[in-house]
Formats: structure tokens, C-alpha cells, sequence
């Protein structure tokens, strides 16, 4: 690990749930090798003839494979014999399935049980009982070229900023032991930093005994801090006035709860903070927990060399330090919806998360997502064949893959933003779309459209620059925000050419340059975010901080460091200014 420390060793040698936000104690992993054949047919194979390696996806070296799927009419048949733990025979169970990419039947037993369309967000199967030897089939579609689902950034045709393309099975796939009874099925925690309170309400599966033990139990440092029996319709209010200890990047203090339901036991985790506009002579300023505060933030594609999208605990770890040694408050997730690792791991490092929703859609026309964008021309998001969104069916699952992210991630404290449509991939009814969104979020900003084609929605006005920084417009009711820049590389053939350095002394001062803009930015029109572009090269695209083996890092860590620091100074200068402060 380039960036190895204590920490990171502690955390690499812990055991932890592949799901700490919904946590049972009896778990075992599907991880490892499965049988896989390529099929024109989407039922169960009779023959399997190759080996892969669970959960990468067939298009990586680290599956064993490194092969394209041939086009929509070609399926993934994948077979996995499981043999289940002693303890586990005879009990129901969920099959956990935390990233297929794009649309799967699971049979168990030769029986279909399930299905699931979308290949960024978790599902689950429910087994009724679990023999000593089950066969597990899982028969997986994927069209990368589909107008209808979501892909982000991947591409049938790999280009600058266009990757590999990952079909089938790409995170973790595990078994839940269940009760031979009730369940808990859903989890809803509710952090109120106003309030220091949390309400929390369970959706049980199956009907609970007058008697049966219904409670909720609060740690900090594992330390009991409340505790509550559940009450009609499962829900849950615990007073956390006494230990109250908000979360932030210097002090990332968290919480752990044990529920209670009958004879099942869940463990989940959770923060205090808040984020908001606060509006200071017109001018709008972003609070964090009550005080003024700057983000900066480090652009991650989430794609590694040999494993594609699929993220590692060691690499996971090792770019979340990296980031946090290099003086960035947080990431930009980009294109990508992690596991739920990430998360965990960024709010244990004190990282913020701002959180992409992958774009979907038909081919944009690259003059108007390009240029034609970036120099301020505007275009209309109402069924724009433009921004690839004149299918009414690509535009209506966009929004039912949409709504499922969003659940799924809405526990996820640290993401403190989420951003909606990027650079006008694939975008469309911005407006609505925000406005939805926010009935899932629990205190985050919405960025609803980055870079360009702004509709005047949403809580930031962003902007992505690259080859000159222009002047900005100043909004009163918007955060002003550079939620793209930099891209400093070397000379690459095929990688964007944003901004070219011939040698380590030249990369340096052309970073400390872009940086000097966001101070500039900051000083005459309060820019409160930026998100450097980008933390390390993937595929053709050559401007990361770090190699794509993140073996290398392309200037002195202190260097990234101090230019990040100049960044938080300046803020604090221009609030003072103004005459803010704390509440």
C-alpha cells in the first residue's frame, strides 16, 4: 500500500460486515471462483466451462477472463455450488447481490427466485431454507448501448474519458442467516443535528409476539448512550442531548445502534452533521455544522487497473488515506455508486461524500455535451435527442434507477451532496427530477446539473474548467461551485490534454497555478467547493494525482497539502470579511 500507516493496518485487519449499515452477525461470503459459460439463451446452462473469479467483472484481468460480452443478444450464465456453515442449514436466509450490472434472474435450486434490472444499487433474494448443498445459477443481460439503463461511464468503444465497459457480477455477493421467524426487512435511521436526537422506524417482515424483545440500543466508543423499546409501528426516538459528538473531517466521531426485533439482530451505524446556504449580505455561504467551511474535495472514478469498477478493501483504503493525507475534506464519486464499504471507511477517515448518479441515455451529440457546453451555450432538457433523451422509456427507468440509488444510499451520512446529471449526459425535466430527489435526501445539497446546462435548480451553481477559468455569475440564492478542474498530466497520446506538464517541476507549478484560480475564485465571487480532477489515471485518461497503480504519485504529497490549506485560508478570509461566523 503506497500510503500505509497504523490506521490503515488496523482497519485492513478488522473484520467488518460487507454491508456495516445493516449488519447481522451470521454471514458467509460467495466470494471466489464460480463457473461461468456465454449463452444465447437467458436460461439456467448445462454446461459451465470456464472458471471466473466473483466479484469481478468478465471484461477484467482480475476475474481470469478478460473477455467482451459479445452484445445484448449474448447472456452470462454464472454457477456457484454453496455449501452453507452447519449453523446455517435448515435456516431461511438473503442472498445478497451488492452490484450486477445490468439485468439478472437468480435460480436456486434450478428454480427461479428472483430478478433484478439496474446495475448500480443492491438487491437481495429471500431463500426459504438453506440445504447443506444448494446450486446457485445467476443468467445476467447487459447492453452497454441501451438508451434505457444507466451505464456512466462506460462504453462500447473505451475513448479519453469513456472506459471499459463491466458486465455481470461486480461487488460482493453473500448469505444472511435469518431467524426461523419475524425480520427486520428495512431500517430507516433519522440523525436530526438540530434536535441531537434519532428517530429511527424498522419495516418487519412476518408478525412479532406481544413478548418478544422490541428495542433499540445507542453506543459511542463503545459505551452505552441510550436505549428505547420500539413502539407501535416499529418506530423509535432516542435523546442524545448529554453525548452529543458531531462528525466532521477532524473529528469523525460516529455511532453504532443494535436493534432488537424478536429473536434478529441488526447493527447499523450513524453520524451527526449538518450542511447548509446560508445567505450573509446576499452573499451565500456554505455552512458545515454551523460554521462556515470550505470544500475541497479530489475527483474519483472509481475504476482500477486489473479489477475495472470493482473496489478492493486494500484500494479502497489506500485512496480514501491518500486523499485525507493530501489535505482534501472529502471526494467526488463519480459515474459510480460504491459499496458500502466506501462509505463506512470514508465516514471512519472523516471524508465527505458527493455522490454522482451514473447517466444513462442514448449517444449525446459530443458537440453539445462538449464545446458547445462548456462555453455557456444552453439547450433544452425537455426529451433532447441532444442529451441523448428522446426515448420516453430510457427517460422513465433513468428515474426508477434514480429513486432506487437514492434509497439506497439515503443512510449514508457522509454523503453531504448528491449530483443529478453531469455535463448534460443524458440529461432531462432537471427541475422535477431535483425536486424528487429531495424527498429521499436527509440534509444534502443537490447539485442538479454539473458543469453546464444549468436550469437554475438545486442548491449550487457549478462549473467545470479545465483549459481557462473565465469569470463566474455570482447568484444570491445558490453555493457557487468549480465542481470540476485541474486535470494536470504528462504528455499521453490518446488522454485529454487539459493542462500539459514536460516535467516534475512543470506538473507542480501547473497545479499550484490551477489552484491559485480557486483562490481567486474565492476571493472576488466566494467560490465555497472545488473538486480537483483527479485522483489517479484510468485507461487513457492520464491526469491523476496518482498513477493507475497507485504505485506513484506525481508530486510531494506536502505539495497537494499546502495548496489545499491555501484554499480553506482563503475562505475563511472571505467570510470573515463579510462579517460571519459561527451561529
Amino acid at each position: 500500500m503506497l500510503f500505509e500507516d497504523e490506521m490503515s493496518k488496523r482497519l485492513l485487519e478488522k473484520e467488518v460486515s460487507p454491508n456495516p449499515f445493516f449488519a447481522r452477525k451470521n454471514v458467509f461470503s460467495l466470494d471466489g471462483e464460480w463457473r461461468v459459460t456465454f449463452s444465447k439463451t437467458n436460461q439456467p446452462s448445462q454446461i459451465y466451462s470456464q472458471k471466473i473469479r466473483v466479484p469481478f467483472s468478465v471484461e477484467t484481468a482480475a476475474s481470469l477472463l478478460s473477455k467482451n460480452l459479445q452484445g445484448k443478444e449474448f447472456f452470462l450464465c454464472y454457477r456457484k455450488e454453496v455449501l452453507s456453515p452447519k449453523e446455517f442449514i435448515g435456516n431461511p436466509a438473503l442472498l445478497h447481490f451488492l452490484a450486477v450490472d445490468q439485468v439478472a434472474d437468480i435460480y436456486w435450486d434450478g428454480i427461479k427466485i428472483g430478478h433484478h434490472e439496474g446495475g448500480y444499487e443492491p438487491f437481495s433474494v429471500y431463500i426459504p431454507a438453506l440445504g447443506r448443498r444448494n446450486i446457485l445459477e445467476v443468467i445476467v443481460q447487459d447492453d452497454v448501448t441501451s438508451p434505457r439503463y444507466v451505464h456512466g461511464k462506460q462504453s462500447k468503444n473505451p475513448n479519453m474519458i469513456r472506459y471499459q465497459e463491466t458486465s455481470g457480477i461486480y461487488q460482493s455477493v453473500y448469505i444472511e442467516r435469518l431467524p426461523n421467524g419475524p425480520y427486520i426487512k428495512e431500517l430507516h435511521v433519522l440523525p436530526s443535528y438540530e434536535t441531537r436526537s434519532l428517530s429511527l422506524f424498522l419495516e418487519v417482515e412476518g408478525e412479532l409476539e406481544q413478548d418478544d424483545v422490541q428495542k433499540v440500543e445507542c453506543f459511542f466508543e463503545g459505551r452505552k448512550v441510550g436505549e428505547s423499546a420500539l413502539g407501535e409501528g416499529y418506530f423509535a426516538t432516542l435523546d442524545l442531548h448529554y453525548d452529543f459528538y458531531p462528525w466532521s473531517p477532524s473529528s469523525p466521531s460516529y455511532y453504532t445502534l443494535k436493534i432488537t426485533c424478536g429473536t434478529d439482530e441488526v447493527e447499523t451505524c450513524f453520524i451527526f452533521r449538518k450542511i447548509a446556504m446560508k445567505e450573509i449580505g446576499g452573499n451565500p455561504i456554505l455552512f458545515f455544522n454551523d460554521s462556515p467551511t470550505y470544500f475541497s474535495l479530489l475527483l474519483d472514478q472509481g475504476y482500477h487497473e486489473k479489477e475495472g469498477l470493482t473496489s478492493r478493501k486494500e484500494t479502497i483504503l489506500q485512496d480514501l488515506i491518500f486523499a485525507k493525507r493530501a489535505g482534501f475534506c472529502g471526494v467526488r464519486l463519480h459515474q459510480k455508486v460504491e459499496q458500502p464499504l466506501y462509505y463506512y471507511y470514508a465516514m471512519l477517515l472523516g471524508l465527505i461524500v458527493m455522490q454522482d448518479i451514473p447517466a444513462g441515455g442514448d449517444k449525446y451529440s459530443p458537440l453539445w455535451v462538449g464545446p458547445l457546453g462548456l462555453f455557456g451555450f444552453d439547450t433544452s432538457d425537455v426529451a433532447n435527442a441532444r442529451l441523448g433523451r428522446k426515448e420516453a422509456s430510457g427517460r422513465a427507468y433513468f428515474e426508477k434507477e434514480m429513486t432506487s440509488i437514492l434509497n439506497s444510499i439515503h443512510h449514508y451520512g457522509v454523503i453531504l451532496i448528491v449530483s443529478l446529471f453531469n455535463e448534460g449526459w443524458g440529461q432531462f425535466d432537471t427541475l422535477r427530477l431535483t425536486h424528487k430527489a429531495e424527498r429521499f435526501l436527509n440534509n444534502c445539497l443537490i447539485e442538479s446539473a454539473s458543469g453546464w446546462f444549468d436550469k437554475k435548480s438545486g442548491d449550487i451553481k457549478s462549473y467545470h474548467h479545465y483549459f481557462y477559468y473565465p469569470s463566474l455569475k455570482k447568484e444570491s440564492h445558490r453555493l457557487l461551485a468549480e465542481t470540476e478542474f485541474g486535470g494536470v498530466s504528462y504528455f499521453s497520446w490518446g488522454s485529454p490534454l487539459y493542462r500539459i506538464a514536460f516535467s516534475k517541476s512543470s506538473f507542480i507549478r501547473q497545479f499550484q497555478k490551477v489552484y491559485q484560480k480557486m483562490e481567486h475564485y474565492i476571493e472576488r465571487y466566494g467560490l465555497c467547493m472545488s473538486v480537483y480532477t483527479q485522483l489517479a489515471d484510468v485507461e487513457r485518461e492520464k491526469n491523476g494525482l496518482l498513477d493507475e497503480k497507485r504505485e506513484i504519485c506525481r508530486l510531494p504529497i506536502e505539495t497537494i497539502k499546502d495548496c489545499n490549506e491555501s484554499l480553506y485560508h482563503a475562505y475563511e478570509r472571505y467570510v470573515r470579511k463579510l462579517g460571519a461566523g459561527n451561529d
